[in-house]
């Protein structure tokens, strides 16, 4: 971590350029000001990977269909992958093209001597093995008909009082390339299970997105090493979470044991998780009965976080719900996600309480990641993909958050029989009563946006405004006016706010998007590229900057450069069906019909919506193959 990193996230250096709030409408020349040392805060604050290097062009964009799909029997749609593990059986699943009898052959030994058959037919199989031993490692294949799979292997829960590790990672969502990568990077961890802390697909409705954006980029880690779930906001409650996975209770919450360890999974979108709600009574009836040494607790939107839902009216709620029930029944650690970014807090404990609670977000499971500030719990935060591993033996924990190049970035030991290493925890605590909640500013910021999102500006900036009044760090306020002002066609304005957006919070994007587009609408096209690249610099795994780039040079029709562009933006994200169709079009603006029918086509391939616009561009889309293979 570099020293001193937050401290200009904080505003200490009250001399800096970017804590002037002031700044001058109607001088374009202002700009230059705060842009020399925007690289430098780029670099302090965040690690630009190689594997983000906008130059990796479309070459690894090309291959990510091979990627996603696993060599499997051709009947064999997703898996197999292993659920609920105990220490005498375990649940096999996997998904078939048809309805067929499923069985499964597995044993100690690669001969398999062991069958149990599935009764029915089925295209989603579940079958549970019984009567195995503890810690053991068995090897299974299934069979769905004639389709047979490859080998895989798994090993049975550990007895009570045997070490263990986790993992712990959410919001793949719409990253199925990076998710591939974390999820292998996690398997050669060799966990015992592994947690998801919700997010796992981007429109939990859509069946397809299940196998192309979950379960093939993670088949390596999932037929071996069980995977417990949370429902994400994403997931809408979708009836294919409960039909891909094997829960315990009612599968929408739930909990189990492992090893000396509790391990509780909430809906942190379920109104009945506040009180007197049907979650609520659980969580408290199941705490109370909980006889572990280590309790953790599992739900998407986290409680306390520095990024961008820090303004959120529900995670507030969730704070003052929660929090006071983690610590009264000794919770020791709540993992989360929805923020996509890693974040590791302080331990949070009432002034007259004995239990401190560490709240950890491992929301960079692959999906686009976003912004990360520092709040007063704010203990380490980085904007890297990865996730967290946890090792229990006995009384000791150790817990490391990893990055994707298998660095260790974070790390928390704790010894429940040292006295020492539990006085150093507890030295960085925080209490809770001393925590202030942003209520007024996360009423006034979340009405604002709902107003944005209906397009209703002039209503939505009076709301805006007062939510940055109310609090000068809500940057989110700030950059919403901008983008008001700009969709009412006031430039001047929409540029001033900008600018004290970039002054005050270098790393939030949305500010960069509206000075772009304002400078793009002065036909300043050479002062919008170079501020393009300063917001790929402070938001390197997003497409949205080279994106733009395309657009300005598209504009100017310098096609070959908009081009080279769309191919940037796709080797970042290389599964968005939009910027395949761009490109395709691209292609064809120059001639090269073969090659926009190659763009189109991986496009279709990696087309997973059901937005009825969305539906339209597709239909669009196959109807231009179609014309253009005519022509050929």
């Amino acid at each position: 971590m570099t020293p001193g990193k937050y401290e200009f996230l904080r505003g200490k250096d009250e001399n800096s350029a970017f804590m002037r709030d002031e700044v001058s409408p109607n001088k374009y020349s202002d700009i230059e000001e705060i842009s020399l040392t925007i690289e430098e805060v780029a670099m302090k604050t965040y690690r630009v990977r190689k594997f983000m290097n906008p130059h990796f062009l479309l070459a690894i964009a090309t291959l990510t269909l091979g990627c996603s799909r696993q060599p499997r029997a051709p009947g064999i749609l997703i898996g197999p992958y292993v659920q609920n593990v105990k220490t005498n059986s375990i649940t096999i699943m996997w998904e078939s093209s048809k309805p067929e009898n499923g069985k499964v052959l597995y044993g100690e030994k690669r001969s398999l001597d062991g069958e149990t058959d599935e009764k029915g037919l089925s295209t989603i199989h579940e079958i549970t093995l019984t009567g195995l031993k503890s810690e053991t490692r068995y090897y299974y294949r299934v069979q769905s008909g004639k389709d047979v799979s490859d080998v895989y292997s798994f090993k049975t829960a550990v007895m009570k009082e045997s070490p263990f590790s986790f993992a712990s990672y959410g919001d793949n969502r719409d990253g199925p390339v990076m998710h591939r990568k974390i999820t292998n990077l996690i398997a050669s961890k060799n966990p015992d299970f592994v947690i998801h802390n919700g997010d796992l697909v981007n429109k939990g409705p859509v069946q397809k997105q299940w196998g192309l954006l979950f379960f093939n980029p993670a088949h390596r880690l999932m037929s071996q090493f069980p995977l417990y779930p949370v429902l994400g906001n994403h997931e809408e409650n979708s009836e294919h979470f409960y039909n891909f996975f094997s829960l315990p209770n009612n599968e929408r919450w739930y909990s189990f044991d492992y090893g000396k360890a509790h391990f509780i999974m909430l809906d942190s979108d379920d109104e009945g998780l506040f009180e007197n709600g049907v979650q609520h009574t659980w969580l408290i009836d199941d705490l109370k009965k909980k006889s572990a040494t280590w309790t953790f607790v599992t739900l998407h939107v986290p409680p306390f976080t520095a990024g961008g839902n820090y303004y959120k009216r529900r995670r507030i709620r969730l704070k003052n719900v929660l929090h006071t029930l983690m610590e009264r029944y000794g919770v020791d650690i709540v993992f989360s996600g929805h923020d996509h970014n890693y974040e590791r807090t302080r331990p949070i404990v009432s002034k007259n309480g004995a239990h401190p609670v560490t709240y950890v977000i491992a929301g960079n499971g692959g999906t686009p990641m976003r912004y990360i500030g520092h709040r007063e719990w704010t203990l380490y935060a980085e904007r890297v993909f990865g996730f967290v591993l946890v090792q229990v033996d006995g009384k000791k924990l150790l817990l490391r958050g990893m990055n994707i190049e298998n660095e260790v970035i974070d790390e928390l030991i704790l010894d429940k029989d040292d006295p020492a290493s539990m006085a150093s925890y507890e030295e960085k605590r925080v209490f809770f009563e001393d925590i202030v909640d942003p209520v007024e500013t996360a009423k006034y910021y979340g009405d604002g946006d709902d107003l944005v999102d209906e397009e209703r500006y002039e209503e939505a900036i009076i709301l805006l405004e007062k939510a940055y009044a109310a609090d000068t760090t809500c940057i989110q306020a700030l950059a919403g006016v901008a983008r008001c002002r700009y969709e009412l066609g006031q430039y001047e304005e929409a540029l001033s706010y900008a600018m004290r957006g970039i002054r005050k919070m270098p790393n939030y994007p949305d500010s960069y998007e509206v000075l772009i587009d304002v400078l793009i609408n002065h036909g300043k096209y050479d002062e919008a590229l170079e501020w393009c690249q300063k917001w790929l610099l402070i938001e390197p795994d997003s497409p949205d900057a080279n994106e733009t780039m395309s657009k300005i040079y598209e504009e100017q029709k310098q096609y070959d450069l908009a081009i080279e562009e769309m191919m940037k933006a796709l080797a970042i994200l290389p599964s968005e069906a939009d910027l395949y169709f761009r490109l395709g079009q691209l292609y064809e603006t120059v001639g090269q019909t073969g090659k926009a029918v190659k763009a189109y086509q991986m496009g279709l391939d990696w087309f997973t919506d059901d937005e009825p616009k969305k539906m339209r561009r597709m239909e669009k889309v196959k109807s231009r193959i179609q014309q253009i293979s005519s022509m050929r």
